[in-house]
């Protein structure tokens, strides 16, 4: 079952956590409820298995990205790696040009997301 926050969505999907985000995510209250949900996650798990949806972004907020890398932060520190899925041309050349686009996984599909996460090692 989901948790609904003001512009995402959380979801236990097999082993892992999903955070959908849709277009209402460029308030600034749905910005910090994104990062202290991703902040939460890491926390509270010892191998935290994390998945963003981003293919409700049209185009990706800075402080969106601030929290993104940010939680890959965190999680290389756990050992593990951040999942993005339903990233588009526009967000993959953000990714590009911040140089940060090796600090993530990106999947075409969220099933793909989760099954990399039975893989034993980080990748994608």
């Amino acid at each position: 079952m989901a948790t609904f926050q003001s512009g995402f969505a959380v979801q236990q999907v097999g082993q892992a956590v999903a955070i959908q985000v849709n277009r209402a995510m460029i308030s600034p209250d749905a910005l910090e409820g994104f990062g202290q949900t991703l902040d939460s996650l890491i926390a509270t798990s010892e191998e935290p298995r994390i998945i963003v949806d981003l293919a409700g972004v049209e185009f990706l907020p800075t402080a969106m990205l601030g929290h993104l890398i940010a939680a890959s932060t965190k999680l290389r520190r756990k050992d593990c790696r951040l999942r993005l899925v339903g990233v588009n041309e526009h967000i993959k050349g953000v990714l590009h040009v911040t140089k940060v686009r090796e600090n993530f996984d990106i999947f075409e599909t969220q099933d793909d997301a989760v099954t990399s996460f039975g893989k034993g090692a980080d990748e994608g």
